[in-house]
């Protein structure tokens, strides 16, 4: 009667505030790292349910979770102490499996109703597993992040460092050189670490920008039919955005390096794109290009071996080269005056080249995690917990798990 009405309401609630989910996406990844490293042997299982059943880990846990909650649930599972204790851990592993998982969803209910959200990773630490969502689509780009930042700091000092060999190799001064250099420069102009700057803004960046909106999009792996125009027609609307945000940044970075400077004649906004646009849209097809090669190689060849992934990464490059040295070699005829000297080619090539080594790597590690979990969610499917057989109470009340969170 009432009380049903009570617990519909209660439930309505929580769905709309998210509570229950969050809960159970919780225990849900912390169930799965518990599976894994039981490695579906049977003793592992069992001895690992019998850890979270036993006195020893309630005392643990009582600091953060209600623990009189935990051992009426076990109850309800039949899975306190005793007879049914040791009856469930003479099961199966499918069962283990099951009892484990039932476990886990109660302990993350004990916890939030006694510290909330918070006491979830004093829970995570004492279950031995590592506190991380089901989609993280901004962790997983943090590390190819940090790579690629490693990266460009690197040649940030690195290409000034090498002017004077590239002089050579080329057969021009180095004052008269595209390459930065200190030769020549004058009071209120740009140091060799600034020009340096300049070059990996404009040449490296477009294309981690790329990637990072490359990488933010599931990638469509392809069947053993092969279908070369599948990702051009499924991603049209990534390749677009890629190339739209690649020529916004390259207008952008041109108008500050504009404005940081007094020679250059600014006659306003249209003029200025009739000038640049042709070449912001080549760079733009640089990164879509890149992009392109990279997506159609990983759908294929995303879990093979290293060798291949190494050929893929190669012809990632290759497709940087070739356009790149378009661009570059458009820019020098057209767009600069006299000496027109080849350094600028070479820097151009070299800087997108790296760039789309990068991308190609950053791409791969990004989807090779998110294959893992998606692998991982496959081998041990959460089903939603159900309600267990209910027996009676010492108290003569019975929690509720729908209700738990309140």
């Amino acid at each position: 009667g009432l009380k049903n009405v009570a617990n519909i309401q209660r439930k309505f609630f929580h769905a709309l505030i998210g509570v229950p989910r969050y809960v159970l996406d919780t225990s849900s990844c912390f169930s799965r790292q518990i599976l894994v490293q039981a490695a579906n042997n049977r003793k592992a299982l069992a001895q690992r349910l019998a850890e979270l059943c036993g006195d020893k880990w309630q005392v643990a846990i009582e600091p953060f979770a209600d623990t009189w909650f935990f051992q009426a649930e076990l109850e309800r599972l039949k899975l306190d102490s005793g007879d049914n204790l040791r009856e469930a851990l003479g099961a199966s592993p499918r069962e283990l499996r099951t009892w484990l998982q039932q476990v886990v969803y109660v302990a993350c209910i004990a916890t939030m109703r006694k510290s909330g959200p918070h006491g979830l990773a004093s829970l995570a630490d004492a279950l031995r597993v590592e506190r991380k969502g089901e989609s993280r689509p901004l962790a997983d780009l943090m590390l190819p992040a940090l790579g690629s930042t490693a990266v460009v700091v690197v040649l940030l000092f690195l290409v000034p460092m090498v002017g004077d060999q590239v002089a050579w190799l080329v057969g021009a001064p180095v004052d008269q050189m595209f390459w930065p250099h200190e030769e020549g420069v004058q009071p209120g102009q740009d140091g060799p670490i600034m020009q340096s700057l300049l070059y990996l803004l404009g040449q490296v960046v477009p294309l981690l920008i790329a990637a990072a909106i490359l990488a933010s999009q599931p990638l469509r792996r392809t069947g053993t039919k092969r279908r070369a125009d599948s990702l051009l027609v499924e991603n049209p609307g990534t390749y677009f955005a890629i190339g739209a945000v690649v020529f916004a940044y390259c207008c952008a970075l041109t108008l500050w390096d504009y404005g940081r400077h007094s020679f250059y004649d600014f006659h306003g906004l249209l003029p200025f794109l009739q000038a640049q646009a042709p070449y912001f849209l080549l760079q733009s097809m640089i990164a879509v290009a890149v992009c392109i090669v990279i997506q159609g190689r990983s759908a294929e060849n995303l879990m093979a071996r290293r060798d291949r992934r190494v050929l893929d990464g190669l012809l990632v490059v290759g497709a940087a080269v070739v356009t790149s040295a378009f661009y570059a070699a458009a820019r020098l005829k057209y767009g600069f005056l006299p000496p027109r000297t080849a350094d600028f080619v070479l820097l151009v090539v070299i800087l997108n080249a790296m760039a789309a080594a990068i991308a190609f790597v950053g791409c791969q590690s990004v989807w090779r995690r998110r294959l893992a979990r998606e692998e991982l969610r496959a081998a041990f499917p959460m089903p939603v917990p159900g309600p267990a057989p209910a027996s009676p109470l010492a108290s003569g009340s019975e929690p509720d798990l729908a209700t738990a969170a309140d």
